[in-house]
């Protein structure tokens, strides 16, 4: 994991996120890492490239991260089963998780908000747009962990849905 700093520079109180990514293209891992080096997000980032090591890594129950981003299209496990398994485990109750993946169908991703997705992220093609709905997802999740969102999408009948274009300038 690698330590970054001034998570201020968007907006974040200054602390230092876990962020664990579930996705097995290793351009995407490289470009998210690049990403939040970029935004100077102060966080401890981790990468893990199929379910099966995603589950095993959170049943070790120690340095749990914060939030996870969880692409849908793995191997072994894929995204959709490791989402109902956490989800299961009332240890992982508090655990963010935002799936980030390059399809979008509605009827999936109100499916994935059912089964305890607090977002749903469409992966961008372009680098600065990516920059951008990292940094808009994390602040939203930290909203949430800090009571100013409510968690439960369908509770307020408000899904959140991040589309690269609609994604606010403020996180450029």
């Amino acid at each position: 994991m690698k330590a970054e700093n001034d998570s201020t520079s968007i907006g974040l109180p200054s602390k230092t996120y876990k962020i664990l990514l579930a996705d097995d293209d290793q351009d995407d891992a490289l470009f998210f890492r690049q990403a939040l080096d970029d935004l100077q997000i102060c966080s401890c980032f981790k990468v893990v490239q199929d379910g099966e090591e995603l589950m095993k890594l959170l049943h070790l129950k120690k340095d749990q991260p914060d939030i996870l981003f969880l692409d849908l299209n793995m191997p072994c496990k894929n995204g959709f089963e490791c989402l109902k398994e956490i989800r299961q485990n009332n240890h992982f109750k508090t655990l963010q998780i935002i799936i980030l993946s390059t399809s979008f169908e509605m009827k999936i991703v109100r499916e994935l908000f059912r089964n305890g997705a607090q977002l749903y992220v469409q992966k961008p093609a372009d680098f600065s747009e990516l920059k951008r709905v990292i940094a808009y997802a994390i602040r939203l999740c930290i909203q949430v962990e800090c009571g100013e969102l409510v968690k439960n999408a369908e509770t307020t009948g408000k899904d959140f849905i991040i589309y690269p274009k609609t994604c606010p300038n403020e996180f450029n």
